[in-house]
């Protein structure tokens, strides 16, 4: 018999827009919803939600409804956060460009891919709450066919490479450009003279501007793909040491959910680029640390304790995660049973 997970309990904010409980990515979707309802701008997040994490919860939390669209979920068990949510989907063609693009956000965190298909019919990308929309649709349309491994949409990457390289766009817009084509390289073709131009470009924009101290960690942390696979392991140090200075920055002068989330990342970039096995597993370790109740941070250490060998350390990591849930649940169960092999 299946043990029992807390993903009811872990996941509530993606079905009240409100909880402030689980894993850091999901209490960045209560801020999103308390954001909504207030009026102000909603705040970028760097764990985009998985194609399949609706499904998860509904594996794990069979009460739970299944729902593609914000008005699918009973108004009995609405929360004033998503009924408001509701009333802007209701009256998403009277909102302006800039309210349709927070409202957009948030139904793409929420993993609501159908809502946000039926709601943005592909809009000209003449200015650039338009052009986010249009990413924000391309996205939705991969994530509903459940492919999550990209960083651009391959239709997509010459707007990025038009944004990236227009001098008009602004600074956070084409730093965020250059560095997801950057990453698109990094993580496909792997070639050193592909990425170059864009981590050059994100670089040299990074140093002649003020982007805020998470968007500046990010960008450090993604383009240590060029050193890396040029095997320049002091520059990747060095890129990382940047990217982590900026985001102990960010702990102390903006949004605290969100940069907890930017230095939970980094702490598990720099357990992969790490050339040992100590210093990797006291990067898994922080990034527990910093983000307790998200299965995902105890995954990864697992994963990594299993590779040397430690099975029972492992163990205890995977069921940690298993018991958090969705959507690790289970990968968790089945990993628990590898290292009793």
């Amino acid at each position: 018999m299946t043990a029992p997970t807390r993903t009811g309990e872990m996941l509530a904010a993606y079905f009240d827009l409100r909880s402030d409980r689980g894993p850091v990515h999901a209490r960045i979707v209560g801020l999103m919803g308390r954001r909504l309802t207030q009026g102000r701008p909603i705040p970028a997040c760097q764990t985009v939600t998985p194609s399949v994490l609706r499904y998860a919860i509904a594996q794990d939390a069979p009460d739970l409804p299944v729902i593609d669209d914000p008005r699918a979920l009973p108004a009995a068990r609405r929360s004033p956060e998503w009924t408001h949510l509701c009333r802007l989907v209701e009256n998403w063609d009277a909102l302006t460009v800039p309210d349709r693009l927070r409202v957009a956000r948030v139904l793409h965190k929420l993993g609501l891919w159908g809502a946000l298909l039926r709601l943005t019919p592909p809009p000209r990308a003449d200015d650039t709450a338009r052009r986010t929309l249009t990413r924000l649709r391309h996205l939705a349309a991969l994530k509903a066919r459940g492919e999550d491994d990209f960083p651009i949409p391959p239709d997509m990457y010459e707007t990025y490479a038009h944004v990236a390289r227009h001098p008009g766009a602004p600074p956070e817009e084409r730093i965020s450009a250059a560095v997801n084509l950057a990453a698109q390289h990094g993580r496909h073709d792997r070639t050193p003279d592909d990425i170059a131009p864009w981590a050059a470009l994100a670089m040299r924009l990074l140093e002649s501007g003020s982007p805020g101290p998470v968007l500046a960690s990010a960008a450090w942390r993604a383009i240590c793909f060029l050193p890396y696979y040029r095997n320049d392991h002091a520059a990747v140090t060095a890129m990382l040491d940047e990217a982590e200075r900026l985001a102990l920055t960010a702990l102390e002068t903006g949004d605290h959910l969100t940069a907890v989330e930017n230095l939970r990342v980094l702490h598990q970039t720099r357990g992969r680029a790490a050339r040992d096995p100590s210093t990797a597993e006291r990067h898994y370790r922080r990034a527990v640390d910093l983000d307790p109740d998200d299965p995902q941070t105890h995954v990864t250490l697992a994963d990594h304790l299993l590779r040397e060998g430690r099975r029972g350390e492992a163990y205890d990591a995977y069921a940690t995660a298993a018991g958090l849930g969705a959507p690790y649940t289970r990968y968790a169960q089945s990993r628990m049973d590898q290292c009793c092999r």
